[in-house]
């Protein structure tokens, strides 16, 4: 699933624009209402999911060293990394900062697998919280979760095997994203595919975004289901 900006404007057309890290930006006319918007995109599903598959394999493919000055996000936030040598390795939030501490001499290699570390103890714990919320609708319980190094998807449901997997890169996401993804990924083990029994289970979530906080902001609308 994509992440989806959607900001209302003084403009006469809805315009779609995928950046290059594989967002998907919408402007929408003020008095444009949330059905019409919604049956646009879905009519624009294939293009959306095409283009941006496009992007997230160029941005897969453009290199990222893990050295001081480059920008990490945590949860939405974005810190300015900082790579230390010698002392204990390790990963840590100081200040506005990701301090990396990594032995002298350290590969890129070693880096990012220090990140993604880190990324993976931030969202364990976070992801647990969330599947056992969600776990208590009747029909979503999974067998087993894992996390996995995905740069194109931000979670995978195997249906049979009642099992989710879950990208390490959703650290990077606020919790309220993380939290929508989840859902989702359940949602398969209930209803497989991207039918209308899952569009209108996902209905009670309405997706939208806080412009001056540029945060994604799931709202769950609950009922009985």
């Amino acid at each position: 699933m994509e992440k989806i900006f959607i900001a209302r404007k003084r403009v006469k057309n809805l315009n779609i624009r995928i950046t290059r890290d594989g967002e998907v930006h919408v402007t929408a006319p003020l008095r444009m209402s949330d059905a019409d918007i919604e049956s646009i995109l879905d009519r624009k599903r294939g293009w959306i999911e095409k283009h941006r598959g496009q992007m997230l394999e160029k941005a897969r493919l453009r290199p990222q060293n893990f050295e001081s000055g480059e920008t990490l996000r945590v949860l939405g936030k974005p810190f300015r990394l900082r790579v230390e040598e010698g002392g204990t390795p390790g990963v840590a939030i100081s200040g506005g900062e990701v301090v990396l501490t990594m032995r002298p001499g350290s590969t890129r290699e070693q880096r990012e697998a220090a990140v993604i570390e880190f990324y993976r103890v931030i969202l364990t714990p976070i992801a647990e919280e969330y599947l056992a919320l969600w776990q208590d609708r009747p029909g979503l319980r999974c067998r087993e979760w894992h996390t996995r190094k995905m740069k194109t998807r931000w979670g995978s449901c195997n249906v049979a095997e009642r099992r989710i997997w879950l990208s390490v890169y959703l650290a990077a996401e606020p919790r309220e994203f993380i939290s929508e993804v989840v859902l989702h990924e359940l949602a398969h083990i209930k209803y497989p595919g991207h039918g209308a029994d899952f569009k209108a289970f996902m209905d009670f979530f309405q997706r939208r975004i806080d412009v001056a906080t540029d945060t994604v902001i799931a709202v769950a609308r609950y009922r009985n289901c």
